[in-house]
This record gives C-alpha cells, structure tokens and sequence, in this order.
C-alpha cells in the first residue's frame, strides 16, 4: 500500500479580474491502493499526447471531488471522474472506502 498525496485548489480569480493565490497545502492519504485505469483509444491518444491514468481506491472514505490534485509516485495528477465510495464484495458491513481516478496528460 502507498501513500498518496493530496490537496484541493482555491486560488482563481476576483470578479474584477484580480489573481487570487492558491493557499492549499498537501495532506496524505495513507493505505492506499494504485492500480492502472483501462487504456485509452487511439483518437484520444494522437490528440492529447499520452494520457496516463490510476484508479486509487483508499482505506477509509474521504473528501475528494473532480478538480482535486494528487501527488501519485511523485507525479501530481488530476481527479478526472467522480469520486465515489465502494464496497467489498464479500463483507457488506465491511470497511469501505473512496475510488478516483486520477489522471495525467504527456506530450
């Protein structure tokens, strides 16, 4: 298991059009589960470049919403889908905790 960092964005902009800086810090995200995503097709690969993806899937539920950042492997990433909790199969009032993928465009 590995530990996944996190944080979620809150510069932007005033509505005059000022910058506001981002204030966000990392927060980890301990016992987490790293696992490839499906591959993608070959129209979005020759218009994006190479999109790398992970399916995380954490130990306990957390607050994580499309938009957020996360540092996998020393890489930051982007939360594309959304979030949601999941369930073991074989015990239902098992520990549960919380799927995102993350994913990363190259080139």
């Amino acid at each position: 298991m590995e530990t996944v960092k996190h944080r979620r964005p809150n510069g932007g902009k005033t509505p005059t059009g000022h910058l506001i800086p981002d204030t966000s810090t990392w927060s980890d995200l301990p016992r987490c589960i790293i696992a490839p995503t499906r591959s993608e097709d070959m129209v979005t690969i020759s218009r994006d470049g190479e999109v790398l993806a992970w399916d995380v899937f954490t130990h306990h539920p957390v607050d994580i919403r499309r938009g957020d950042k996360v540092l996998i492997r020393g890489q930051e990433f982007t939360v594309e889908f959304t979030p949601f909790t999941w369930t073991p199969m074989t015990r239902r009032r098992g520990r549960h905790g919380t799927r995102f993928t993350a994913t990363r465009k190259e080139g």
